[in-house]
């Protein structure tokens, strides 16, 4: 009967590992395969210079060839992406009992991008070899060397904060901007629109004045008919008429006479009515051109104090 072998494998930490999200960042976690054993470590968010520090224990009762590890990304979707992989020869272990070094990941395929290395300690209880004053001092020096990465580690992960924190600032900034360019357009438009409504309304006033023009034009030209037309039956009526002596002749005319009266009453009062009708109308005109002014100014004076409020004003400290 063979006894069983305990193997303590010592995930520590990776450097330089491959960006794969778009934050320019990577989530890894490993996968350990020990023979027949599978293993895996905790996910670490937003970081290329993992540090798991998570041990775990192995009961083999044979030491295998070979130790098998890849390195992942996690992301939400189905598939994680690669991030590298090595298979590590414990040649080593079975001899001396203990492994400790940094290890580069591989690529699985020509298409694969990756980079970094990964620490690793492998213990196997009872052939670890006994320290020797030589050995302590160089674990001490390792002890050092340790703090001295942990220090650098703790910079570089300040100086992450720091450019988060940068970009962070850069995107409220670029929301403000595109906000406050959005409302000049806003503005822009109304302007616009308020533009083409006075054009408009322009447009529709000289059409009606146009229309009134020919109203009048074209009761002159009635008028100077009539006018020709009487003169014609008064020219022909004078011919037709013979120079009668007798007492009946002085009747006709008067009564000739009568209607031309009557024709140029009527004509008069015609003529009133037009002109009644053209002050009604320079009338409508000049209050609707008047209302408009006063419309205008109400319109000039709000946006005065809008601007005013929006502004601020200086006598009372707002806005500045």
């Amino acid at each position: 009967m063979s006894s069983k072998k305990t193997i303590i494998l010592h995930v520590i930490e990776a450097r330089n590992l491959a960006s794969k999200d778009r934050n320019g960042f990577s989530d890894p976690y490993c996968k350990i395969e020990l023979g027949t054993h599978k293993k895996k470590t905790k996910v670490i968010d937003k970081t290329l210079n993992p540090v798991w520090n998570e041990k775990f224990t192995f009961e083999v009762s044979e030491i295998p060839d070979k130790l098998f590890l890849s390195c992942w990304d996690k992301d939400d979707g189905p598939t994680d992406d690669f991030l590298g992989q090595f298979e590590l020869s414990l040649a080593q272990l079975k001899m001396t009992g203990e492994i400790d070094k940094w290890i580069p990941v591989e690529k699985r395929s020509e298409r694969s991008t990756v980079s970094g290395d990964i620490h690793l300690k492998i213990v196997l209880e009872g052939l670890r070899p006994p320290a020797s004053p030589r050995t302590s001092k160089e674990t001490e020096k390792e002890k050092e060397k340790e703090k001295e990465k942990e220090k650098e580690k703790e910079k570089e992960k300040e100086k992450e904060k720091e450019k988060e924190k940068e970009k962070e600032k850069e995107g409220k900034s670029l929301f403000r901007v595109t906000s406050f360019r959005s409302k000049d357009k806003e503005k822009e438009s109304e302007k616009k629109e308020k533009e083409e409504k006075e054009e408009k309304e322009k447009e529709k006033e000289k059409e009606k004045e146009s229309k009134s023009l020919l109203r009048v034009s074209s009761f002159r030209t009635k008028e100077k008919e009539k006018d020709t037309s009487e003169d014609k039956t008064r020219a022909t009526f004078s011919e037709a008429v013979p120079q009668d002596k007798s007492p009946k002749s002085p009747v006709r005319v008067a009564s000739f006479r009568s209607k031309d009266k009557e024709k140029d009453q009527e004509s008069e009062k015609e003529k009133k009515k037009e002109k009644k009708e053209k002050k009604e109308h320079k009338e409508k005109k000049e209050k609707k051109e008047h209302k408009e002014k006063k419309e205008k100014k109400i319109q000039k004076g709000t946006r005065r104090k809008g601007s005013k409020s929006e502004r601020g004003d200086p006598s009372k400290g707002i806005g500045f």
